[in-house]
């Protein structure tokens, strides 16, 4: 019998609890506890109203039902922060929205390797604006380098895995400008030239590991003028260039709640 009565009470009870969720107000406005499904019936999100505004915490979901996101939201400002997650639950990246725009310090971490910091970067209006940072996989800084409202500005330094420079090189206005400079793992320079307006220009001198000299290429507008003798080494430069953002970063930031 009180099995029976206890089963009667959950059921009356629970039209209430169901009715407590996903309210409006006279004038529309979604107030209280939120539930939003996908069509296959899984949660998308979960969380909090106040006046048609997010308060509290919310969590995200994909449509196959694994967490994606725990954004709280600051009911005195538009402040909110927010961890986001890979499938597997381990930490894919972190940073505070204004305005649901990324703003100052944001952290990204490694799809593969759970806990390994990929990068730290500072946004303004979610474009990337301040020192950005980049590690190995046992926190060695890798690359740093500032950025000016979407651009590279000042000076790109990559390092290798034991911490001494591999690469030295200028940024104006996104352009890469000046004395550029790339060393062997030993210290020695193994390639030294200029660019100017993102194109090598002038006499580039190529070193072998010891130090000693192997090769001048002269580029002009970015061409090398003896293309056939600079084949190798204009390949590898290039590639440098094209891979200046080797340590891929997956952006999975861009989706709050509205």
């Amino acid at each position: 019998m009180k099995t029976s009565s206890a089963i009667i009470l959950a059921l009356l009870m629970l039209p209430a609890t169901l009715l407590s969720q996903n309210m409006t107000d006279a004038a529309g406005k979604k107030q209280g506890p939120w539930i939003k499904k996908y069509p296959n019936g899984k949660i998308m999100y979960e969380g909090t109203f106040r006046d048609d505004r997010p308060t509290g915490l919310f969590k995200r979901y994909t449509g196959e039902g694994i967490l994606f996101s725990e954004v709280t939201y600051n009911d005195s400002n538009n402040e909110a922060s927010a961890v986001f997650y890979y499938a597997d639950g381990t930490k894919a990246a972190e940073g505070i929205y204004i305005d649901r725009d990324k703003e100052g310090l944001w952290k990204f971490w490694s799809a593969t390797q759970p806990a390994y910091l990929i990068c730290e970067e500072y946004y303004h209006r979610n474009i990337r604006h301040g020192l950005s940072s980049k590690y190995y996989p046992d926190s060695t800084l890798a690359e740093k380098v500032a950025w000016d409202m979407g651009n590279r500005s000042g000076e790109w330094l990559q390092y290798h895995p034991d911490g001494t420079v591999c690469l030295r090189a200028e940024y104006i206005a996104g352009k890469l400008e000046g004395p550029f400079s790339y060393y062997h793992p030993n210290g020695n320079l193994h390639y030294e030239g200029k660019y100017s307006e993102n194109r090598r220009t002038g006499d580039w001198m190529i070193f072998n590991e010891n130090g000693s000299l192997k090769q001048i290429i002269n580029y002009k507008d970015g061409v090398a003028s003896n293309p056939e003798l600079a084949e190798e080494e204009t390949r590898f430069l290039d590639e440098l260039e094209k891979n200046k953002d080797k340590i891929k970063v997956t952006d999975i930031t861009g989706t709050v709640i509205k």
